[in-house]
C-alpha cells in the first residue's frame, strides 16, 4: 500500500484538555508466562528470544504443553502504560479484546493497574478470541514468545477514541501494530490526530523480526518527521538501518528522530538527541530472572522522565530503573512500586 503523506492540519490544541500524561495503543493480549527447559523451546520450533505470531491452533498447543503458568494483562504497550502508572502517571489505553474470559482477565488486570483501558467500540463477540501470548522463559531468563493476536489484530480506524489521544500529551505506539490487517491505518490516523493536537508522538520498535517485516514503514515513519520519541534495542536498530555500524546508526536517528533511545541489556542505554550522546548504565541486580517487559518498563521510565520535565540524563536513570525492577522477577509488571522506588534512589 502506497504510503499517505498527512496533510498539514489546524492545531486544535486549544480546543482539548489534557487529562492523560501518556495513552497508550496497542495490541492487548493475556500473557501466559511458564518458565521452561532449553528442549522446550526446541521441540517446538520457535526462534529463541524473539516473537513468533501463531494461529489459535498453535497457541493452544503451545498452553497445553505448559505445567505451570501465570496469566496477566500484557502487550507491548499496554505494559508501559502499567509501568507508567505505577510511576503515578494518569495514563490511557486504546486496544480490542473479545467477550469472553481473557478479555475479561485483561481489563480487570490493566484497571486495577491504574490505567483507564479506553475501549471506544463494541468488543468482539465472535471468534477470535482475545489475543494471548504464550511466554517461555528459559534458565538464562530469555523470554521466547509465540503470539496470537485474536481479537487485537482487528482494531481499526473506527476503534480509535481521538477525543483520548487529544487529551494526552504523548501518544505512544506500539510497533507490533503492523502486523494487524488494520495496523498501517491504525498508526498514520492516530498519529495524524496526535500531531493536529500538538501532542508528541513515541513509538517502540518491539521485535526485531517486526523491524524486519515492516523495515520501510518504520523508516517512512521516521524521513516523515513523523515521530518525537523512539525506542528500540540494538538488534531492532540495525534491522531498520541494515549494513551501517553503531556508529551510523547514531548518525542516522540523529538526524531523523528528535530523541531515540537504544537498550543494550547489561551495557545500559545510549540516549540520541540531535548532537547529543548520552550513556545510562544499567541498574545492578543480583540475578536476572526473566527479560519479558524490559524494553516496555524501560520506555515507561523515559516516558515518566520527559513527562514531568526531568532531563535526559534523570530520564534515562528512571528508565534504567523501572526494566532494572521488572527484570528482577517473573512478568512484565512491575511488583514494586516504581515511584516509591524512584523517590528512595533520589530520582524524583
Amino acid at each position: 500500500m502506497e504510503e499517505k503523506k498527512l496533510q498539514p492540519n489546524q492545531n486544535h490544541s486549544s480546543e482539548a484538555t489534557l487529562e492523560f500524561q501518556v495513552i497508550g495503543i496497542g495490541h492487548p493480549i493475556v500473557d501466559v508466562l511458564a518458565e521452561v527447559d532449553e528442549q522446550h523451546i526446541v521441540d517446538h520450533g520457535l526462534p529463541k528470544g524473539a516473537m513468533t505470531l501463531v494461529d489459535s491452533e498453535t497457541a493452544e498447543k503451545l498452553y497445553t504443553s505448559l505445567n505451570e503458568s501465570v496469566e496477566v494483562c500484557g502487550g507491548s504497550a499496554a505494559n508501559t502504560m502499567v509501568g507508567l502508572a505505577s510511576f503515578g502517571e494518569k495514563v490511557a489505553f486504546i486496544g480490542k479484546t473479545a467477550d469472553d474470559q481473557l478479555g475479561e482477565i485483561f481489563v480487570e488486570d490493566i484497571s486495577n493497574s491504574g490505567v483507564y483501558f479506553g475501549v471506544s467500540s463494541k468488543r468482539i463477540t465472535r471468534e477470535p478470541g482475545t489475543g494471548h501470548c504464550v511466554i517461555a522463559i528459559t534458565p538464562d531468563a530469555q523470554r521466547t514468545m509465540a503470539t496470537f493476536l485474536g481479537a487485537a489484530s482487528t482494531l481499526a480506524v473506527e476503534d480509535i477514541n481521538s477525543g483520548l489521544i487529544a487529551s494526552s500529551s504523548i501518544c505512544y505506539l506500539e510497533g507490533y501494530l503492523w502486523d494487524s490487517s488494520n495496523g498501517f491505518e491504525v498508526i498514520e490516523h492516530s498519529i495524524e490526530v496526535a500531531r493536529s493536537y500538538n501532542r508528541k508522538v513515541a513509538i517502540s520498535l518491539s521485535d526485531p523480526f517486526c523491524v524486519q517485516r515492516h523495515q520501510k514503514r518504520f523508516f517512512s515513519l521516521l524521513e516523515r518527521g513523523l515521530i518525537d520519541i523512539a525506542f528500540c534495542n540494538e538488534d531492532e536498530s540495525k534491522m531498520l538501518f541494515p549494513g551501517k555500524e553503531q556508529e551510523e546508526i547514531f548518525d542516522s536517528f540523529s538526524q531523523l528522530c528528535p530523541i531515540t533511545c537504544i537498550t543494550k541489556g547489561a551495557q545500559g542505554s545510549s540516549i540520541i538527541a540531535g548532537s547529543q550522546l548520552i550513556h545510562i548504565p544499567a541498574i545492578t541486580i543480583s540475578e536476572v530472572i526473566d527479560t519479558t517487559g524490559a524494553g516496555d518498563l524501560y520506555a515507561s521510565g523515559f516516558l515518566f522522565g520527559i513527562g514531568t520535565g526531568k532531563s535526559l540524563q534523570l530520564s534515562g536513570r528512571l528508565a534504567a530503573l523501572a526494566a532494572g525492577e521488572v527484570i528482577s522477577h517473573v512478568g512484565a509488571h512491575p511488583v514494586a512500586s516504581l515511584s516509591e522506588l524512584a523517590t528512595s534512589e533520589g530520582l524524583i
